[in-house]
């Protein structure tokens, strides 16, 4: 369990980053609904932070809350502000529901080697057995340049 003086200091901090930082070390041990519920506070306190609601998306995704994670990171997907990471992010959650047709035919800005590239990840993502194996592998994944 993260019972460091990150866990301990995110509520005195109290900012969207601190809880976001709180989820990405809860995640890299494999700990999804710990890291859920830390990115959930973050995004509850910066809305508009396009980088947590992303990472709120892949947690929720890892913790097997895919139509959360899918409705969620089609809005990060479609801002203005969005990047090739957030499209490729959301190939991955569709990717790890058993959506890899509807990826297909929703991220049309990114190549057909590169979309089938992500769902073949996120079978093998979805597929594993350690909480903490699928999140290493996820955001590996995730931040991939492809």
């Amino acid at each position: 369990p993260v019972r460091s003086s990150m866990a301990k200091a995110a509520p005195l901090v109290n900012t969207a980053s601190a809880y976001d930082r709180l989820g990405l070390a809860h995640v890299m041990i494999g700990q999804p609904r710990e890291a859920l519920a830390s990115f959930q506070q973050a995004h509850s306190m910066d809305e508009k932070d396009i980088d947590i609601a992303a990472n709120l998306a892949l947690a929720a995704a890892l913790a097997g809350q895919y139509d959360k994670a899918i409705t969620l990171m089609k809005k990060v997907a479609g801002r203005q502000d969005a990047g090739p990471q957030h499209k490729r992010n959301l190939v991955l959650v569709m990717g790890m529901a058993g959506k890899g047709a509807e990826a297909k035919a929703t991220v049309s800005d990114l190549s057909p080697e590169i979309v089938q590239s992500l769902l073949d990840q996120a079978s093998t993502i979805r597929g594993m057995s350690s909480a903490k194996a699928k999140a290493l592998a996820l955001g590996s994944a995730s931040t991939a340049t492809n």
